[in-house]
């Protein structure tokens, strides 16, 4: 049966392959994604490996894509940032090194599986979503369907506090106990999400792609009701139990409205603020009256649970982010222990992790274990050309249509919060699909600067029509030759 099941999720798939839409193949992985959980939930002894169904699906995708432009080139991916592509050459050089390492030492060929999918599958979907963002409509699309699918398990995580029970509404491994409050020891609600911490996620960057699609219409009542969904989503993610969630919306929030404030489209500033502001106070008011008891707890316990996550932030940061990266320096040194070391999918694998000082919690402290001190600058190195490039891209979108502008610093500021989520807690990063999501998200950024030129282009195009328009005071275009079938 369940075999059965797999090969209809998939059909759609290679069927898309086939007649070579990959693009409608990237959006269909969203749904695989999606159902990977339920599927694995009532799968017999629900093996982990489902966790990597989308990845098989990811995977397939590149390699049609590959195989159809012949290349990965680096120089379209990065604009010509020759630094960036040497240092991006040389980490994935370590990589490789860091593989055999993992594979010699370990003694754990799940290990390593999982530590090649950590740090290689945001390297493919980045290049994967700069193709994929070439076409904007199409990135469109994509939030479309994620939000879709979001929203519907968001239902059923409020189906379950609701009191449903069933194997669908059940954590996989039976979950963790959650002190709250006034409640007592319980476990968090995941609807048909298979854990928790990957409901809280989830829940979060639902919210966070509302907010932007809401801020791209540039009109006061969507950003109101995006900015009233917002909220209610972080009140569901309160239900998860995982505190994280609540922190990487606001994150999300204040990276973007500092991002607006700087280089966004004035029309939209003061509905952002505004929504932001009424957002505030909208949870403020649910706190409030945060009432309504059910079986095992309130919501208002929950939330006032998740809304302590300010106090203790500075010192998750601290404790699992400077703390633990010195201990995993002292125990790693200069080489590291190889990809997987720490790879918090092992344990429902059957494996334990190698490390045993809460490495694997800090995100900081997992890189610096497997990839030693020197991966760790070498990787720090990267994110930094990365950061120069993104800021380049941010100046760049002055020439874009402002809706795409919007598009392009909303995505900046969702991975601006899942950076300082991942510092203090890394756990959820091992999950495949997460990592797909964001290696999407900075593709489609990366992709900004083409989309520009072409936009320009067509710009000059209609002022030669148009003499009392001047083109000469536009950008010269780059040279074409980035697919965009």
């Amino acid at each position: 049966m369940n075999v059965l099941l797999l090969v209809v999720l998939f059909i759609p798939l290679l069927i898309y392959l086939g007649d070579g839409k990959w693009r409608e193949a990237v959006v269909y992985c969203v749904v695989i994604g999606f159902a990977q959980d339920p599927l694995r939930k009532i799968a017999p002894n629900q093996p982990a490996l489902y966790v990597g169904l989308v990845l098989i699906g990811i995977l397939l995708t590149a390699v049609i894509l590959y195989n159809r432009i012949g290349q990965i080139n680096l120089p379209q991916l990065f604009s010509g940032q020759q630094q960036l592509i040497s240092v991006v050459n040389l980490f994935v050089a370590l990589l490789i090194l860091q593989t055999l390492n993992s594979l010699l030492t370990l003694s754990s060929w799940y290990h390593t599986l999982i530590g090649i999918g950590f740090y290689s599958a945001p390297l493919i979907t980045m290049w994967l979503g700069f193709q994929f963002g070439l076409k904007p409509a199409e990135v469109q699309r994509f939030f479309q369907v994620y939000i879709v699918l979001a929203l519907l398990f968001a239902f059923t995580l409020f189906l379950s506090y609701q009191g449903y029970q069933g194997t669908l509404f059940e954590e996989v491994t039976g979950g963790v106990q959650i002190l709250v409050e006034g409640v007592g020891y319980v476990q968090g609600y995941t609807g048909f999400w298979r854990s928790s911490e990957v409901a809280g996620w989830h829940l979060a960057t639902c919210a966070c792609f509302i907010f932007i699609l809401a801020v791209q219409r540039r009109k006061p009542l969507p950003i109101a009701i995006g900015s009233a969904l917002v909220i209610t989503l972080m009140v569901i993610a309160s239900l998860t139990g995982r505190r994280k969630a609540v922190a990487m919306i606001a994150a999300f929030l204040a990276s973007f409205s500092l991002l607006i404030a700087w280089r966004g489209d004035s029309k939209v500033r003061g509905s952002v603020v505004a929504g932001v502001f009424g957002g505030v106070a909208f949870l403020y008011l649910l706190v409030s009256l945060g009432v309504n008891p059910v079986s095992g707890g309130t919501s208002g316990a929950f939330l006032d649970r998740a809304l302590t996550v300010w106090g203790d932030l500075y010192t998750r940061l601290v404790t699992f982010g400077g703390a633990t990266a010195n201990i995993a320096l002292q125990a790693s040194g200069v080489i590291g222990s190889g990809v997987g070391a720490v790879a918090q999918g092992a344990a429902s694998l059957g494996q334990g992790a190698q490390g045993n000082f809460g490495a694997g919690e800090g995100g900081l402290a997992k890189i610096i274990f497997e990839l030693g001190a020197a991966g760790f600058l070498l990787m720090l190195v990267t994110i930094g050309l990365l950061i120069q490039l993104f800021i380049r891209i941010v100046g760049q979108l002055r020439y874009a249509p402002p809706s795409y502008g919007l598009l392009n610093l909303g995505l900046l500021a969702f991975l601006a919060a899942n950076v300082l989520n991942f510092a203090s807690a890394s756990q959820v990063y091992g999950d495949p699909f997460v990592l797909i999501i964001l290696g999407l998200s900075a593709g489609f950024i990366l992709a900004a600067p083409p989309v520009i030129q072409a936009h320009l282009r067509e710009q000059r195009q209609l002022a030669e029509h148009l003499p009392a328009v001047s083109a000469s005071a536009l950008p010269a275009p780059e040279p074409s030759g980035v697919s965009r079938s």
